[in-house]
């Protein structure tokens, strides 16, 4: 197994160690669950330049590396959700976009076509979200510390900022995911060639 690929199922490895903080109301582990979101998330950047840098890119690659984005994800805005952090709307949005991409990719797979890649937007949606979403659990794990703050950020702020983040996530999700499928419809046969 490659470098990449390890740092891959390295990431699914921390999806359920995270998900082990996060059920526990104490503000340590809110602030550890956002520090091994960043973490999975810095190994989402690393494996993609490693696989490409050093010609390691491998199908278990193609299908587990978006897998593992996925599932860190969405476990972590269920559970955001879940804690009454973030307004179900945008917890349902992204995660929607996430299974109807996916599904756009098995189909035109299964067709033997090729898809378009990523767009800029696509990608742009994935740092929001990396940004948002640690925000909200570190936000809420330092509320719980003496006078709430980050170094001259109360807590709430933080929380509320990563709050924003998500929504505009959410919006990024709905622009670029339509741009996905307008840029893929005829290797899903939505229009004639």
């Amino acid at each position: 197994m490659n470098i990449a690929n390890r740092l891959t199922v390295l990431r699914i490895i921390l999806v359920p160690v995270m998900l082990m903080f996060l059920v526990v109301a104490d503000y340590w582990c809110w602030i550890t669950a956002g520090c091994i979101f960043i973490v999975a998330a810095v190994t989402d950047l690393i494996d993609g330049a490693v696989a490409r840098g050093l010609k390691q890119e491998s199908n278990f690659g193609k299908l587990m590396d978006p897998m593992a984005d996925k599932l860190l994800v969405v476990c972590s805005l269920l559970m955001l959700n879940r804690a009454f952090l973030l307004s179900f709307w945008i917890t349902m949005v992204i995660i929607v976009r996430e299974f109807v991409i996916s599904g756009v990719r098995q189909l035109a797979l299964a067709n033997g076509r090729r898809i378009v890649s990523a767009s800029l937007l696509g990608k742009l949606k994935t740092v929001v979200q990396c940004v948002g979403i640690p925000c909200i659990m570190i936000g809420e794990g330092v509320s719980s510390i003496g006078e709430g703050k980050l170094l001259f950020l109360k807590a709430e702020d933080i929380v509320t900022a990563g709050q924003i983040i998500m929504f505009v996530s959410a919006i990024l999700a709905v622009i670029s995911g339509l741009a996905y499928l307008w840029a893929n419809r005829k290797a899903l046969n939505f229009e004639d060639s």
